[in-house]
């Protein structure tokens, strides 16, 4: 239901310019654009010249067969940032939207001062027939200015997943990424949908002091799924999450549960 934690590292909407290109016969993919830090709404939230985000992404699907039941992929990111308010911040909730943030670099009311955030990421992922593996792993280098420390953060997730029913994920080689899943027979008069189980480990770790950063820490999840496709624009998805948070609070530590349902339309 939720995306793993760490999204937390992952640029989110920037505006600015981006080129990219696939190539059919090796099933490849690349990408490069140039960005500024923007709002929710888009409007770009800095003044000065020179603070600009360069980000880049390829990747490449060794195996991919016709109908995509057989697909590799494998991907590698990364993303030179130069935020022009020189502030940085990295927060999670533990996958659970509705749940408040449980590690956070803000001290106080302060965040983390910076010229300069490096990431990188690398990523792959298998599916064979109706089971299915993926996996991720991102790194953030956040740098400090006036002899402040510099704040590493790690994130990565792995999940399998099974159909039921006899379905499989649907790959888009041309923009290396999943789509939307397609039910052998859509709910109604002559099908139940489709049925997946999943299973997915995931974990964000937050490498400052207590005197940077008193909630920062170490986050573990475990979330169990199970979602029902009526048709390919309508689910519902029901999910329990197992948090174990370690923070620089103890006070603040614990294990952290929760039981999702949503009903989605997709469109």
């Amino acid at each position: 239901m939720e995306r793993a934690l760490p999204v937390g590292l992952a640029p989110s909407r920037n505006t600015g310019g981006m080129l990219h290109d696939h190539y059919d016969g090796s099933k490849a993919t690349w990408a490069l654009g140039v960005f500024r830090d923007t709002d929710a709404y888009g409007d770009s939230t800095q003044e000065k010249d020179g603070a600009y985000n360069v980000t880049s992404r390829v990747t490449w699907a060794p195996v991919h067969n016709d109908d995509a039941s057989s697909v590799v992929h494998l991907g590698l990111a990364g993303s030179w940032r130069r935020p022009e308010s020189g502030d940085a911040r990295v927060r999670t909730r533990p996958e659970n939207h509705m749940a408040p943030y449980v590690l956070d670099t803000r001290n106080g009311g302060s965040d983390l001062m910076t010229d300069q955030i490096t990431n990188y990421g690398a990523e792959v992922a298998w599916v064979g027939g109706p089971w299915s593996v993926q996996a991720e792993y991102i790194a953030q280098s956040i740098s400090g200015v006036g002899g402040a420390e510099d704040v590493d953060t790690t994130g990565y997730y792995a999940f399998v997943s099974w159909f039921v029913t006899g379905e499989h994920r649907t790959y888009k080689a041309k923009n290396g990424a999943f789509g939307r899943v397609k039910p052998n027979k859509n709910y109604g008069k002559d099908g139940a949908g489709a049925w997946e189980l999943a299973l997915r480990y995931s974990n964000l770790d937050i490498d400052a002091p207590a005197a940077v950063s008193p909630l920062a820490g170490n986050l573990n999840d475990i979330t169990l799924g199970a979602n029902w496709y009526l048709n390919p624009n309508t689910r519902i998805m029901f999910n329990y999450v197992m948090g174990d948070l370690d923070s620089n609070t103890d006070a603040y530590d614990g294990n952290i549960t929760a039981f999702m349902m949503r009903f989605q339309v997709d469109f």
